[in-house]
């Protein structure tokens, strides 16, 4: 019996993303899919489902070679699809306005506070 060899191998799902990632950033996003089980060592049919899930992570395309192959196209920069632009300064912007809510009700209560006792002291003066 001969030895199973790397690519006979099963490879966990976060091992066989890394993977296809690193071989992609390699070729500039641009990939079929025999290019990716070649430049990544991981097994055909894990690249299938790896390229599956790649596709609706990440910003990409697929094209069709003259030679009838399908080209798989990610942006270069292998940026994931929900990333928004501007979504720090929102999370920040919400952050600070959150702040500001809770500052204001404890200023809110401290000044109600203040309130009550100087009227519970003009009461006690007075009587």
């Amino acid at each position: 019996m001969t030895e199973p060899t790397i690519i006979d191998r099963e490879l966990a799902d976060d091992e066989v993303e890394d993977r296809l990632v690193a071989a992609l950033r390699a070729r500039k996003g641009e990939v079929t899919e025999s290019d990716l089980v070649v430049a990544s060592g991981v097994p055909p049919h894990q690249v299938a489902m790896g390229l599956r899930r790649l596709l609706l992570e990440y910003r990409s395309h697929v094209a069709v070679t003259q030679d009838g192959q399908l080209l798989y196209r990610f942006d270069p920069a292998l940026v994931r699809r929900s990333a928004r632009p501007g979504a720090f300064v929102h999370a920040v912007g919400r952050g600070a306005w959150r702040l500001f809510q809770v500052w204001f009700k404890v200023l809110t209560g401290l000044v109600l506070l203040i309130y009550v006792v100087a009227f519970a002291l003009m009461l006690m003066l007075i009587s």
